[in-house]
């Protein structure tokens, strides 16, 4: 396009910007002024919103669904529409749970969650390792816990064994809480590794016992 079509083009867009066409509302035929690139059929929102409710099928709204309450079991009406865009939302598809209100849904997930901890305690959680936690978590309050940090540090020159980095180190037990409670303060049970390292054991210790020995023994 050349530079006086580009102009003409532009002139021609302000023009139009600038003129105001009559139209006449769908709902309630009163006439109104809008600019032609609206494309406005109705003269207000009013207007717009009783004219869906008449013609429900030309618009989102597509009636409503009954359904009952997983919480009070009170039956409902909830849009179609609505209904629709949860069901596709959800990775259950026809099993999602409908709710009368917040508080019913509130309520409802406040009891199953709860029953859901109760379900997932113990042994029955995956992440379960035997319950050593709380009384690992006392060793390591005390002074000799301390102590056997400070000496595994200084045996390792403050150094991860395997990169050599000084700098976000960690005490990495060879043979675990869990499996040896009386090792955990022996120094010969304990290697200085940096958070990388350190991470890349976690949930399989057992497989790095002997690799761990062997740096030890090695130096």
């Amino acid at each position: 396009m050349s530079k006086i079509e580009w102009k003409s083009e532009k002139r021609l867009l302000k023009d139009l910007k600038a003129s105001r066409i009559t139209t006449q509302c769908k709902y309630c035929s009163k006439s109104f002024l809008s600019y032609p690139y609206h494309n406005r059929l109705f003269c207000s929102k009013d207007c717009y919103s009783k004219w869906q409710l008449i013609h429900p099928e030309s618009t989102r709204n597509r009636g409503t669904v009954d359904l009952i309450c997983e919480q009070c079991q009170n039956p409902f009406k909830l849009n179609m529409s609505t209904h629709s865009a949860r069901i596709k939302a959800s990775s259950k598809l026809n099993n999602k749970l409908n709710f009368c209100s917040r508080n019913c849904s509130e309520q409802y997930f406040r009891l199953h969650i709860y029953d859901w901890r109760n379900d997932s305690k113990g042994d029955n959680n995956p992440a379960w390792r035997g319950g050593f936690s709380r009384k690992r978590a006392r060793i390591e309050s005390t002074k000799a816990y301390q102590e056997f940090r400070k000496k595994v540090f200084s045996r390792d020159k403050n150094k991860c064994r395997i990169c050599g980095v000084n700098e976000r180190l960690e005490i990495h037990h060879i043979v675990p809480f869990n499996q040896d409670q009386l090792l955990f303060l022996e120094v010969s049970n304990a290697i200085t590794l940096c958070d990388k390292h350190h991470n890349q054991t976690k949930y399989k210790e057992h497989l790095y016992i002997n690799i761990f020995n062997e740096v030890l023994n090695a130096n």
